[in-house]
């Protein structure tokens, strides 16, 4: 939903596209531009077909400055190997993006390598190797001809797609990546329910960050509990791999990896419990600042509340330049100890704020 730019699928015979704003389909064109139909040609003679057909493709959608959506395996697996030669630390291809100039590049240098050479850098098989090169060429074209900002790639296909177009309305206007959290917690939470008013109680931190990532911090409080089973010793990388391996929609790399961060500040542990540098380097350090002291603010919340549904009514977070304030009711006021100044000062630490807790 609210998806801005055009799609692209890359069939045997053709090549359809279709302008997406607001989640909508608009105009859509049915290209030559399939294997099938190129095969034969090449050097200048491919590129002036692959031209000649971008014509039309001009004339119809407009990209400039939007995202260009890729489906399809032909160029799923330009993007495996565009992840095994950047050494790419998330090998999820729902959600992998490149910027319009890298994508250009990636697209030169995989369409002169051959089949061969592609498969011993990625993990693709010989029929998608074979045809690479030439979904390469295609779409390194197509980006330089409909300049869009960047490129996002997808795992779902055309069956994803009849099965989403027969949802209702309502449905379809869903947040997938909230939808699928919220699943989880049904699924896998003790107390299924308590995301909700987990990500209501934070509202006093999270409601001057950016929009996206307070969408992010929903999801991350939704998924509160799920790792619960896990080996304590091995829970913050059990919550951490939970999102940035996990079959979800709705979320980027830098997105998963927010979420995963939080998490595993949720269970008190920092990067050291986790090899995780190059993953984490997704991430820029404004928003690593904010997951830190949100998986801090998610830890406070569920010591006091035992992660239950409606304790949090008794508890209470103000903050104010200088200052956060927890506010503890009478039914949770025995609770205000050591550890819950400890854990409060150290969520005002990562916020740059000094702490009081109020009784």
């Amino acid at each position: 939903p609210g998806a801005e730019g055009a799609a692209a699928d890359m069939g045997g015979a053709s090549m359809e596209l279709a302008q997406l704003a607001g989640g909508a389909v608009g105009a859509r064109l049915t290209l030559a531009l399939g294997p099938q139909r190129l095969a034969g040609l090449e050097g200048a003679a491919l590129d002036r077909r692959i031209e000649a057909e971008l014509d039309r493709a001009a004339a119809v959608i407009d990209l400039a400055g939007r995202t260009l959506y890729v489906v399809g395996g032909s160029w799923r697996s330009v993007a495996k190997v565009q992840m095994a030669r950047s050494n790419h630390p998330l090998q999820v291809l729902q959600g992998y993006r490149l910027d319009a100039a890298e994508a250009v590049e990636t697209c030169g240098w995989i369409a002169a390598q051959t089949p061969d050479a592609l498969r011993a850098l990625a993990d693709i098989s010989a029929g998608r190797a074979a045809l690479a090169p030439l979904a390469a060429r295609v779409l390194g074209r197509l980006i330089a001809r409909l300049r869009p900002a960047a490129l996002s790639v997808s795992a779902f296909g055309l069956r994803e797609g009849l099965y989403f177009e027969r949802l209702p309305e309502a449905l379809r206007r869903s947040d997938p990546l909230l939808e699928a959290c919220a699943a989880l917690e049904r699924g896998q939470a003790r107390f299924p329910g308590f995301g909700d008013e987990l990500s209501a109680w934070l509202e006093p931190i999270t409601a001057h960050w950016p929009e996206a990532e307070r969408r992010l911090a929903h999801a991350a409080c939704l998924l509160n509990d799920v790792n619960w089973r896990a080996h304590p010793d091995y829970r913050p990388v059990s919550c951490f791999e939970t999102m940035t391996r996990g079959n979800l929609a709705g979320v980027d790399h830098p997105g998963r990896v927010f979420i995963g961060l939080a998490m595993m500040h949720r269970y008190g542990a920092g990067k050291r419990s986790l090899d995780a540098d190059a993953t984490l380097a997704l991430l820029e350090a404004s928003s690593a600042g904010r997951a830190k002291a949100l998986g801090r603010a998610m830890r406070l919340g569920a010591m006091i509340s035992a992660s239950t549904p409606g304790a949090l009514a008794q508890a209470r977070l103000e903050a104010d330049e200088d200052t956060l304030t927890l506010t503890m009711g009478p039914s949770l006021e025995p609770l205000s100890g050591e550890m819950v100044s400890r854990r409060l000062g150290a969520l005002a630490d990562a916020l740059s704020l000094s702490a009081r807790l109020a009784g």
